[in-house]
């Protein structure tokens, strides 16, 4: 093959391994442009991802705020209990930290934080419920015969009932409930207690715990009138006693001095008994827990007066209908008998 030949094909193969080489380059500088276009794409995303989530906490303290605040005027508005109970439900369950997802910015320090204002804002809520007066020494009672004070009245009996509701939001994302209004003051006392007795540092109090600490009078206060309304609201469910000239209490109306009359438990339909009896068992666990702080429940004078003025006749083996029930039924009779008289043995 002659020298020309040689020299025109290492032209052609250096024209193609330049040309390679070129493309190799290429190839290089797109890939690398490709990845900080990547890069700069991620970041992009991470940075919205942060503004969602900013805007997600902001607009969820804003929304509860604003649904807190609502409630909160209702409630004050409201004439009749049933109403009163309504609201009082709708603002324990607008807490923000009742909203608390445990994704991104929720961490347990801000869940802690959301406790703490929780705490702060709630004992401030119950003194304005009340007229702007402190619920300690406050003789609340639901039979009270005056009519100006009675509204400011139901107004703390209808939150203290409600203290065990937990919004459904939580359902909807997934997790565990937080714990309700009622949950979080009962576990505040039994630190305090620990701390009292000397078998906890109170350096080692959770933050929302130290506010229910100096607030520790009004909780107490406040279990006191739950468990009066709660047992006044299962009254009302298993009995038709009904007096026009006596003081109205939501739908209710019941005798100031109540004649011994039979219990109506027996008669309501199982729905209805299983309510009657969970209503009893929010009454005992609040009663558990003054138990905890050295305290029985002070029950109204008018409220034990109805209640150790039922009968239970028809609660009994020698009534031939209840020995004719099935034994399911006689248990749940039983079980609505015991639970009447852990605070009222006479019966």
């Amino acid at each position: 093959m002659s020298t020309a030949i040689y020299r025109s094909l290492f032209s052609v193969f250096l024209m193609l391994s330049l040309a390679a080489c070129g493309g190799i380059k290429d190839m290089q500088d797109n890939a690398k442009a490709a990845s900080d276009n990547s890069g700069k794409a991620a970041d992009a995303a991470e940075e919205s991802r942060e503004e969602i989530a900013n805007a997600r906490i902001l607009g969820r303290a804003g929304e509860a705020s604003q649904a807190r605040r609502e409630a909160l005027a209702s409630l004050m508005r409201a004439q009749s209990f049933e109403h009163k109970a309504t609201e009082a439900s709708k603002y324990v369950k607008a807490f923000e930290y009742q909203m608390f997802t445990g994704q991104r910015y929720d961490t347990e320090s801000t869940y802690e934080i959301l406790l703490k204002d929780t705490m702060e804002e709630f004992f401030r809520s119950l003194t304005e419920l009340n007229a702007d007066q402190s619920i300690v020494g406050y003789e609340f009672n639901p039979f009270s015969p005056f009519a100006e004070t009675r509204s400011q009245e139901l107004n703390v009996y209808a939150v203290a009932a409600a203290l065990h509701k937990v919004h459904h939001y939580r359902e909807s994302v997934g997790k565990e409930p937080p714990s309700s209004m009622f949950e979080l003051l009962a576990e505040a006392l039994d630190a305090i207690s620990k701390v009292e007795s000397g078998e906890m540092s109170a350096d080692d109090l959770k933050s929302h715990q130290v506010v229910v600490y100096r607030n520790y009078e009004e909780t107490i206060a406040l279990m006191q009138a739950r468990v009066n309304m709660i047992l006044l609201v299962a009254l009302g469910k298993f009995s038709d006693r009904l007096d026009k000239t006596s003081t109205l209490i939501g739908a209710k109306v019941f005798p100031n001095q109540a004649p011994n009359y039979e219990a109506g438990f027996m008669q309501l339909n199982s729905a209805q008994k299983d309510y009657v009896l969970l209503v009893f068992d929010y009454a005992s666990s609040t009663a558990e827990v003054l138990r905890s702080q050295g305290y029985e429940p002070e029950i109204i004078k008018e409220l034990a007066t109805h209640y150790n003025s039922l009968t239970f006749s028809t609660i009994s083996d020698e009534d031939a209908g209840f020995s004719a029930l099935a034994v399911g039924e006689q248990e749940v009779g039983r079980e609505f008998l015991s639970a009447v008289r852990e605070f009222f043995p006479e019966n």
